[in-house]
């Protein structure tokens, strides 16, 4: 890479570079119970009392967390190696259901990403990308440090502030068996591969990049089928061979331009996907692996837990051999990711868990615009369980109901049809019973 070269990278690299992740903008100085807050149901952490902010007389008031019980999960919890269940069969390409977690990007530590934008004499680019997507660098880094308790950085870098013009025109560059509107090959796609990648080699550093996401027009994708896939390949770089995955499309194949969603959502769901995680369910707009535009981009606690995210204090694995008495545990929504286990795991076989989370809006998730799907996510402030069976089938979600879903590794246990557990539940002898906001009671009948 020449020196005026490098210059311009570095110049855009500081231009772009994200900030850490800041936290809740509460100041803990200022909550008090009674006090007034402004983010319902944002929890802050003071002198060992945990404060929600809810709705009273119309007012939004910290209040403290109080269980109804005393915990006393504790006493019968088990080492979290009880919960890390192993899938042995009906394995799939599209990810791990269980132990180990399979994928082609590390899911701890820094994680690389070249965002290399390219346009087509046929398909030209709209707009300067480095005004266009500086945002969604931003968003990228502090999603992985939330959902991740930054055991794993997504380290995002935007390859050139233009549009990088291919030598060829768009419909050179597609993946057909990845049905995304090409019926063709002019090329191999590993060819088509290296010479985007030699658009950007002047301005950027490829020196230990692990993912390559290629924005590419809209019109290339509606039009041509632009696209370009790869598990695993390696690419010649001016620093030398680089192992790499690859991802590029953003559906304008068979999406309205209006439909498309943001970048940073959409490239972290395809990375997922390459760091192991099979999504795509327990049921739809429930998570960034679902429907990545949806009204919620948070993770599912068992995927996090694959992957290594999750402090050991914030899951709770239970036998359910062990539920000789009533155990009592207060939860924390995992969209707000506060004191409190977000994940509670109970084992009931070899191959199969009961996970049950606490959902609620928070910074990655706003339920009150969750319509979709019957409503079953409207407003979504409770209590929600789903199975696992690390050896199940596996099938896609994608807007199917529950009813029409059919055999599937992992699904939801519903109250009276909904999703939400306002009540009881029970599953496999085990029961689940609501006892506060905040707080369930597990027994076992079995």
């Amino acid at each position: 890479m020449g020196s005026v070269a490098r210059l311009l990278c570095a110049s855009l690299v500081v231009a772009l570079t994200v900030v850490p992740f800041a936290g809740s903008t509460a100041t803990a100085a200022k909550v008090k119970a009674g006090a007034p807050c402004t983010k319902a149901n944002a929890q802050v952490t003071k002198k060992g009392k945990t404060y929600v902010c809810k709705r009273v007389k119309g007012k939004l008031v910290w209040k403290v967390l109080k269980p109804a019980f005393d915990d006393n999960y504790e006493t019968v919890a088990s080492d979290l190696d009880t919960c890390r269940l192993r899938e042995t069969s009906n394995q799939t390409g599209a990810g791990a259901k269980g132990f180990p977690i399979r994928g082609t990007l590390p899911t701890l530590g820094d994680v690389k990403i070249a965002i290399i934008p390219v346009d087509f004499a046929n398909a030209p680019g709209a707009g300067e990308p480095s005004a266009l997507f500086a945002d969604d660098l931003t968003e990228i880094k502090e999603w992985s440090d939330f959902f991740s308790r930054s055991r794993m950085t997504y380290r995002p870098y935007l390859a050139s502030p233009t549009w990088l013009r291919a030598p060829k025109g768009a419909e050179w560059y597609v993946c057909v068996e990845c049905q995304k509107g090409a019926s063709e090959s002019k090329q191999p796609m590993a060819v088509g591969l290296q010479e985007l990648v030699d658009l950007a080699d002047p301005v950027f550093d490829f020196s230990d990049t692990d993912f390559v996401y290629f924005l590419f027009p809209y019109e290339a994708e509606s039009k041509y089928g632009t696209s370009m896939y790869f598990h695993q390949t390696t690419i010649k770089t001016a620093e030398g061979p680089q192992q790499i995955a690859v991802y590029g499309e953003r559906g304008g194949h068979s999406q309205p331009e209006w439909r498309l969603t943001r970048v940073w959502s959409h490239l972290i769901h395809e990375a997922l996907h390459f760091q192991g995680w099979i999504g795509h369910g327990p049921y739809n707009d429930t998570s960034i692996m679902t429907y990545d535009g949806g009204p919620s981009q948070a993770v599912t606690t068992w995927e996090a837990f694959l992957s290594g995210w999750l402090e050991e204090e914030e899951v709770v694995c239970l036998d359910a051999a062990s539920l000789t008495g009533p155990v009592y545990v207060t939860m924390s929504p995992l969209d707000l990711m506060g004191d409190r286990p977000v994940s509670l795991m109970v084992r009931l076989s070899d191959e199969e868990l009961l996970i049950i989370e606490r959902r609620s809006s928070g910074r990655y998730s706003n339920f009150a615009t969750a319509t979709s799907f019957g409503g079953q996510l409207k407003d979504l402030d409770n209590f929600t369980a789903y199975r696992v069976d690390v050896n199940g089938p596996y099938q896609r979600v994608d807007g199917r109901d529950f009813g029409e879903i059919g055999p599937n590794f992992w699904g939801y246990i519903l109250e009276n049809g909904q999703l939400r557990i306002t009540q009881s539940i029970s599953y496999q002898g085990v029961n689940v019973r609501v006892m506060g906001s905040h707080q369930i009671r597990l027994s076992f009948a079995g």
